[in-house]
């Protein structure tokens, strides 16, 4: 019985009782060591009845072997992999070592995990107990946190453990938490009279409760320092008694109380990541200890035997006696463990060990060090492959060794999304690399860095300094390619000239496409597309026919400056479609924000809110902290389309903050662009025009990016014919047209005569407005006919022609309201209204109540994907898709899966 306690079982009790009905969610346990947290999780095992449990512990020891936290989670049900996804499964026994093959995405991996767990639920609900989740190896805490984010509508619980305090932290992020305090005062007496009995005098017990804080551990180890007399009060307690953080110090002092032979088995069973009896005996036994010893060290209370297995008596107590006995002692319970690991299947604990046990430099065991790193990356554990690579260049017996792992543990640690230790390792092999090729790898790390996560304009001159560095033009080429795109980013019209003119430098087999993008980019930020049409046509074409991800968002970005919408739609599309497959978490959160921004610009509120949804969720847990930032803007568009204002100034505040401190231009814009929308809907025409003009009226901006060339114009032009400031807006509109007139864009020469439109009056933009409507198409352009319809009701109701306007306010208010653009129909109805019409309360369609995520849904099944194949697509379980999937049914007034179909994709497109 655990005492004190009531509120947190109940959280417990709720989160089992959750699982068994469907309702899976997970909980992090924090607290202090000796807190109580491992008497929790044991005490929601004993509540687990009719659950499978599944428990992993966390070990110091351990921490870098590469998902072996998550191997200890999911042993149980590796004869169900056949179950999964293909990729799932491979990317499963990959990471195990069941299987050769090469992981190259470690979120594939967590997916995985996820659909063993769940495939396990549907036997029975599941318990999943983590003990000690600071220990967790990297990877494993990345793919059990990815799950307990996931968690909703399966037959799961978990519940994950992790002491503060340490330097080590479970992070957890977006799981709820309950954090233990110390036992309260009539709690805490309850433990000790329980654990001491009638020998503890009242004021003992008082005082006891006042020094520890209420901490049970210390509440029950403490007495065991105490002889009769203190106990009874009749001698005084010790002056400094080993309270909270000082009570590992207690263990060790146990331990120092026994015998050489005693302390050699608790020094290896510390160092000793299994608990295999086997394995310590035979270590101990090296360090001349026996069975004696063993006896010894149990009758101690440290250690307990069960069968084959040796079990530390609290978490503590390892990490305490790991860290407090002697150094020469745990050296030597390093050394002989790597003599007893003497199987192939442990040579990574072996390597290890080995480090742990050495003083100097040793070429030998770094190069185990190495391989172990190697196998690592293979089974995409890049954190562990970074922890073994530093520790092998420290171990290295040679500067050009060392600086050559230094660099490598450099681009392991950026593989794993640990960008501060990236950089300090790539600025220690900086500091003495004199090796261009060297040099090459660092800069490019760097500049890697700065553009995720800190500011592109630092990255360009690196990548320019890493390109005339290198030996290898492909190389090159490459890094001249992406000096481009940094200085995009940052809006540095220099920094492309510089890498256009390098590229151009370069044999033109390996850097036509590069060349291409950056000619074509170059002239068309500085206003000169007829220019730039050319090469970024062919930019645009080398993307054609591929089935690499990345490459078709690199070449939707031609597409985009060209304003071919269908094309840009297409990419992007099939893009998230392969990268969805591969689990290929970054790419597909980067063709998301720029799909949902398409898409909220064209006026598809909807399907820009579930891409713009979904793009921040996986660029935030990918750790793309600019692409977190475009996330924000797209939804920003979004919740000023919806009428939200407050959603929209939060979301725009956000991007505008991250883009003021990394000099993000594309996220300045965009979400300028939403606030702007925003105040356009409001009638606020003169906010609007003054946040417009510097992006797209100031016709000295050296700086055209897309949006500014040509989507931001109509909002400009809106605003200015509105605000009486027609001039305003001249120069866009006439920039506009000569880019209509250059690429040949359909839609762009009815946008122009919109544009054109709204800054005249009268017959004039009516006439004006017609000659566009007629031009504008359909499809993918509805929503910018949907504004086309509604400036031209506008202005037929100010002439006076009333029943001609209805026509075409009715048209809009429909489009609009099928698209979700909220603030536009409510434009479109007061404008009805002021032709005298009385509006009935419309129903804008069934399928405009559906969330974000439930559209993505029901676009999957429509399209005839099973609930495996949806989860795989969507990166969640069967179950939370058959949990929307409900959802969908009863909003859609629907009963099956057949009436989706029917219903067709396009209702959800």
């Amino acid at each position: 019985m655990i005492l004190g306690r009531d509120a947190d079982l109940v959280a417990v009790a709720d989160l089992l009782d959750g699982a068994r009905a469907n309702r899976g969610a997970a909980l992090v346990v924090r607290g202090e060591g000796g807190i109580g947290k491992s008497a929790l999780l044991a005490e929601a095992e004993a509540r687990a009845g009719g659950m499978t449990v599944l428990r992993a512990v966390g070990v110091e020891s351990e921490a870098e072997l590469p998902f072996a936290s998550l191997h200890q989670v999911l042993a149980g049900g590796l004869d169900r992999l056949d179950r999964l996804p293909e990729p799932h499964a491979a990317a499963l026994r990959g990471a195990f070592g069941m299987s050769l093959d090469r992981v190259d995405d470690r979120f594939l991996i967590s997916l995985g995990a996820l659909g063993l767990l769940d495939a396990m639920a549907e036997e029975r609900p599941v318990l999943v107990v983590v003990d000690d989740a600071q220990w967790l190896d990297r990877p494993s805490a990345e793919a059990l946190g990815f799950i307990a984010r996931r968690l909703g509508a399966e037959p799961i619980a978990m519940l994950l453990a992790a002491r503060e305090g340490e330097v080590r932290r479970f992070e957890g992020a977006g799981v709820p938490e309950l954090r233990l305090r110390g036992l309260d005062r009539a709690a805490a007496r309850a433990l000790l009279e329980e654990r001491v009995g009638p020998a503890l005098a009242p004021h003992v017990a008082e005082r006891l409760v006042s020094l520890t804080g209420g901490n049970p551990l210390a509440l029950v180890e403490l007495p065991l320092l105490l002889d009769a007399e203190q106990l009874a009060g009749r001698a005084p307690l010790p002056e400094h008694l080993p309270l909270t953080g000082r009570l590992e110090r207690a263990f060790v002092d146990r331990a120092r109380d026994l015998d050489e032979g005693a302390r050699a088995v608790l020094a290896v069973a510390a160092a000793e990541d299994t608990g295999d009896l086997g394995v310590v005996a035979a270590a101990a036994a090296r360090l001349g200890a026996g069975a004696a010893d063993l006896e010894a060290a149990e009758r101690s209370g440290l250690l307990r035997v069960s069968g084959n297995r040796v079990e530390l008596r609290h978490p503590m107590a390892r990490s305490a006696l790991h860290r407090g006995l002697s150094f020469a002692l745990r050296q030597s319970a390093h050394a002989a463990l790597a003599e007893v690991l003497a199987a192939d299947d442990d040579a990574d604990r072996r390597a290890w060990h080995r480090a742990a046990a050495s003083l100097v430099a040793d070429e030998g065991i770094a190069s185990e060090l190495e391989r172990t790193a190697e196998r690592a990356g293979a089974r995409s554990g890049h954190a562990a492959a970074a922890a073994a690579l530093e520790r092998a260049a420290q171990l290295s017996t040679d500067e050009a060794s060392r600086l050559r792992r230094l660099v490598a543990a450099a681009e392991a640690a950026w593989q794993a999304g640990r960008a501060p230790l990236a950089q300090a390792l790539a600025d220690q092999a900086e500091a003495r690399a004199d090796d261009d090729a060297l040099r090459t790898r660092i800069l490019s790390v760097r500049a890697a860095i700065a553009v995720v996560r800190e500011r592109p304009a630092d990255a360009n001159p690196m990548l320019l300094e890493a390109a005339s560095r290198a030996t290898d033009p492909v190389a090159a080429a490459d890094m001249l390619l992406r000096a481009g795109e940094a200085a995009a980013m940052a809006g540095d019209l220099e920094g492309v000239v510089a890498a256009d003119e390098r590229a151009h430098a370069l044999p033109l087999d390996v850097s036509r496409e590069g060349r291409a993008w950056l000619a074509g980019v170059r002239c068309a930020v500085s206003g000169r597309i007829e220019d730039a049409v050319g090469p970024l046509r062919a930019a645009a074409a080398a993307g054609d026919d591929s089935d690499d991800p990345r490459r078709l968002v690199w070449a939707s970005n031609a597409d985009t400056w060209l304003g071919d919408h269908d094309r840009t739609l297409a990419r992007h599309s099939r893009a998230i479609e392969l990268a969805r497959a591969r689990g290929a978490f970054a790419t597909l959160a980067v063709a998301l924000t720029r799909r949902g921004a398409l898409l909220a610009w064209l006026g598809r509120v909807n399907d820009a809110w579930a891409d713009g949804e979904e793009a921040l969720r996986l660029t935030e847990e990918a750790g793309l902290e600019n692409s977190v930032g475009q996330a924000h803007a797209v939804l920003a568009i979004v919740a000023a389309l919806r009428g939200d204002a407050e959603a929209c100034h939060a979301e725009a505040g956000l991007a505008l903050a991250l883009a003021s401190r990394r000099g993000l231009l594309p996220v300045w814009e965009t979400a300028t662009f939403a606030l702007a929308e925003l105040e356009l809907g409001q009638g606020e025409y003169a906010a609007a025009l003054a946040r417009l003009t510097p992006m797209t009226g100031d016709p000295a901006r050296a700086w055209r990016s897309p949006l500014a060339a040509y989507a931001t114009v109509p909002p400009l032009a809106h605003a200015a014919g509105r605000a009486g400031r027609p001039e305003a807006a001249h120069d866009a509109v006439a920039r506009l047209e000569r880019w209509s007139a250059a690429t040949g864009t359909a839609w762009a020469k009815p946008m122009a005569l919109r544009c054109r439109g709204l800054l005249a009056e009268g017959d004039e933009a009516v006439a004006l407005f017609t000659r566009a409507l007629e031009m504008e198409g359909g499809g993918p352009s509805a929503g910018t006919r949907a504004r086309t319809e509604l400036a031209l009701g506008e202005a037929l109701r100010r002439a006076g022609r009333r029943s001609d306007a209805r026509v075409h306010l009715r048209s809009a208010l429909g489009a609009f309201e099928t698209l979700g653009a909220a603030v536009w129909a409510a434009r479109a109805q007061d404008e009805l209204r002021a032709t005298g019409e009385s509006l009935r309360t419309r129903d804008p369609g069934a399928a405009a109540a559906l969330t974000p995520q439930e559209r993505r849904i029901a676009r999957f099944v429509s399209e005839g994907a099973s609930n495996k194949e949806v989860a795989s697509q969507l990166f969640l379980s069967p179950k939370t898709v058959e949990y929307h999937l409900g959802k969908v049914f009863q909003k859609l007034g629907v009963g099956s899966r057949s009436d989706l179909v029917a219903l067709g994709t396009e209702s959800f497109a």
